[in-house]
């Protein structure tokens, strides 16, 4: 193919992948001026219809999908018996291959990019797709660190679910759901159980489940317990060890319900973990200060004790300074109370981002901001609602996550008689190592009735954009 025009727009300029089924170039489209990557039916399969079939279905649902966190698909074509498709082309290696070069990723890594994973699934599953053949080989790795989801080949529409065969088997063996080894129906938990299998893979190194054979395997996924990750690899902290076993229980009910409930999970690990690193670290500092005080007065007793017997010599020239001690600062003391503020969380940050204000909603009217870096002064027309108060929730996203950093603040104001809105002020502040380098801060803003629990009148907006985040 190499060297060869389709459509009189894309040259094939080198072979970058593939595998039994198609086969992947690296193309320049002539039109945009841009790369792309082309993704051609393998000639062995041109003349199966239920192949061509899935290949055109994998096309239009990756179509639907446009998120940081999953490979843009561009279109399809056909060019006399050549089925192909053009896609974003990715500057990286795949997952697979990270792993056959390093081994097992640090817990810290494997969160960031299991997390960067969920974003992309939970937009596709938010668009009715279904994955099915979540695998490191799937999964594409940047050189700055973000992950992108590729290969929806044999994704299922939710709303389509008479596309495939009933009992039909499909997935990667060493990933693959136990409910799809039987031929059951398959749901967004059969991605999350394929995600944690990855996860499992890369903590360790090495996926949980190996054997002769696809039979052998399956019947692994189906029947054995998940070998502990820890005797691989004892640095595995407990709680993701608990996320990994939850992710890949059999039973489908009692696993992860979404992939951003899991990433969820995974975010709380992190941060919870390296609060207790910076605990235990602060610990250790303030037993060597006191152990250093210790031996200090130690020191001080035996000098007066040996004054006191050798009598009054040293009376008259005790002008030794007092001794010195050290407490510690603000700045070295941990602050808890505002750690606690940090909920690890998600936002669906990439379909509002940026310009301009949501519309005005049944309550929140003509929303002002200024200030900068962490602070704000917020301005907003109320309208006569049945309280008074209302609350907002703050969030900081970066390029990869977003994170809920203030949860639930009430705003309280006190209504115009006779007028329809009451204006309120009100100030927001956000701790300087909250802010991204690149990001945005976004302010999400709702008001609840008496007596529920669930939100109303939600307006959110853009708070401060820092950099150029590629979204």
């Amino acid at each position: 193919m190499e060297g060869k025009r389709l459509a009189g727009r894309y040259d094939i300029l080198q072979r970058v992948g593939g595998g039994g089924m198609a086969v992947v170039y690296k193309a320049k489209d002539l039109l945009l001026e841009r790369y792309v990557a082309v993704k051609v039916m393998s000639e062995s399969l041109m003349h199966d219809e239920e192949f061509i079939r899935r290949f055109i279905r994998e096309v239009k649902a990756s179509a639907a999908l446009s998120h940081p966190n999953v490979v843009n698909v561009y279109d399809v074509n056909r060019e006399g018996s050549i089925y192909y498709m053009t896609m974003e082309y990715v500057e990286g290696q795949s997952l697979y291959e990270c792993i056959e070069q390093k081994g097992a990723f640090s817990p810290e890594e494997s969160v960031s990019i299991v997390s960067q994973i969920c974003d992309g699934l939970a937009h596709a599953h938010e668009n009715g797709i279904i994955h099915r053949d979540i695998k490191p080989h799937n999964i594409m790795r940047l050189s700055n660190g973000r992950v992108k989801v590729t290969d929806f080949g044999i994704s299922v529409l939710l709303n389509n679910p008479a596309i495939t065969q009933t009992g039909m088997v499909m997935g990667s063996v060493h990933y693959i759901s136990p409910e799809q080894t039987t031929g059951d129906p398959v749901g967004y938990f059969s991605d999350v159980y394929s995600l944690g299998i990855l996860l499992y893979e890369l903590v360790t190194g090495t996926v949980p489940f190996d054997g002769e054979n696809f039979v052998s395997i399956s019947l692994k996924h189906l029947e054995e317990p998940l070998p502990d990750p820890r005797k691989i690899n004892p640095n595995i902290p407990e709680r993701l060890c608990e996320i990994i076993n939850q992710a890949t229980e059999k039973d489908p009910s009692k696993r992860f319900q979404s992939v951003l409930e899991m990433k969820q999970a995974l975010q709380q690990s992190i941060t919870t973990g390296g609060r207790r690193r910076a605990v235990d670290g602060e610990r250790k500092k303030q037993k060597k200060i006191l152990v250093g005080l210790g031996s200090a007065i130690i020191v001080a007793v035996a000098f007066f004790v040996v004054q006191a017997i050798a009598g009054n010599d040293f009376a008259e020239d005790n002008s030794e300074e007092p001794l010195e001690t050290h407490s510690l600062s603000e700045e070295e003391t941990p602050s808890p109370s505002e750690d606690m503020d940090i909920i690890e969380g998600n936002h669906p940050w990439w379909r509002e981002l940026p310009s301009a204000a949501e519309k005005d909603n049944e309550t929140f009217y003509r929303y002002r901001v200024s200030g900068s870096d962490g602070k704000y002064e917020i301005s907003v027309d109320v309208k006569d609602i049945p309280v008074s108060q209302f609350y907002y929730n703050i969030y900081v996203v970066d390029s990869f996550s977003s994170r809920l950093v203030l949860k639930g603040r009430s705003v309280s104001f006190r209504k115009e008689p006779g007028k329809e809105f009451t204006t309120v002020q009100f100030p927001v502040s956000l701790p300087q190592r909250l802010l991204p380098t690149e990001g945005i801060a976004k302010i999400e803003m709702y008001w609840m009735r008496e007596n529920e629990s669930t939100k109303a009148d939600v307006m959110g907006d853009l708070l401060q954009m820092w950099g150029q985040p590629q979204f």
